[in-house]
């Protein structure tokens, strides 16, 4: 499943492991982690989470209280909180491991736009839809995942290598992930997976039309209405599983 994945780039010999925007991005969610271990009054994790105001009081203070108050690193930074020491491996796993890919695709700058574009969309949606109690990377990781099916699919450079093992197991999991929230076994933000896997898809466009000078029609017609429903039907299971549950 991992067999064309696992083929990690050469980054032009690079002798310093923080050189790559993906180990800059483990290194911080691995400080992010260890940090509020030490930090007995809860201030670090509550200076990182999307919003300490809970659901109940938002229609009394408004949305997005502390950020219409200049905190605007919230917008993206519940991505490097973690909910425990499996959730960060996980994730950390599977962000060394598609975040390599990428970036040795569309360079660092895109890519650490591509990782705030998906950051921004996922967690804001799960936001205005549940609530401020969120936290992981695995958004990002959809988004990643997402985005290389679609640069592959879409975009003039990229060879056809995607390993579509990968796609099936992780869109495995995001279906189970409603049957384990619904039996209240996990507790998923299911909402940030999908639109997180949505996000990256149309980052991936956008490139693609940006690279082959193509309307957004013309690159949409490329893949069949019945592909473009199924995302959109994955989507929504995960934004209606989590308005049920939570």
């Amino acid at each position: 499943m991992l067999k064309r994945i696992s083929r990690l780039p050469n980054f032009q010999g690079e002798t310093f492991w923080l050189q790559t925007w993906t180990h800059k991005l483990i290194a911080i969610c691995i400080l992010c982690f260890l940090i509020p271990l030490f930090d007995s009054t809860g201030t670090v994790y509550a200076w990182l989470t999307f919003s300490n105001v809970p659901r109940q009081f938002l229609l009394g203070v408004g949305v997005f209280p502390e950020i219409r108050n200049g905190e605007i690193w919230r917008l993206v930074s519940p991505v490097f909180l973690h909910a425990g020491p499996l959730h960060l491996l996980f994730n950390m796993y599977w962000l060394h491991q598609l975040g390599h890919v990428v970036e040795s695709k569309i360079g660092g700058r895109t890519y650490l736009l591509t990782v705030l574009w998906v950051s921004l969309l996922s967690n804001v949606v799960f936001y205005l839809w549940i609530g401020p109690h969120f936290v992981g990377m695995s958004g990002v990781i959809y988004g990643l995942l997402g985005f290389l099916w679609a640069y592959q699919k879409f975009s003039p450079r990229e060879s056809r290598e995607f390993d579509e093992g990968t796609l099936q197991f992780f869109l495995l999991w995001y279906m189970a992930c409603w049957l384990l929230s619904a039996a209240k076994i996990l507790h998923v933000a299911n909402s940030i997976h999908g639109v997180g896997l949505l996000a990256g898809i149309l980052f991936a466009l956008g490139l693609a039309m940006w690279q082959l000078r193509k309307s957004s029609f013309r690159v949409f017609r490329q893949e069949p209405l019945s592909t473009w429903g199924i995302i959109l039907a994955l989507v929504a299971g995960g934004l209606l599983t989590d308005f049920w549950v939570y």
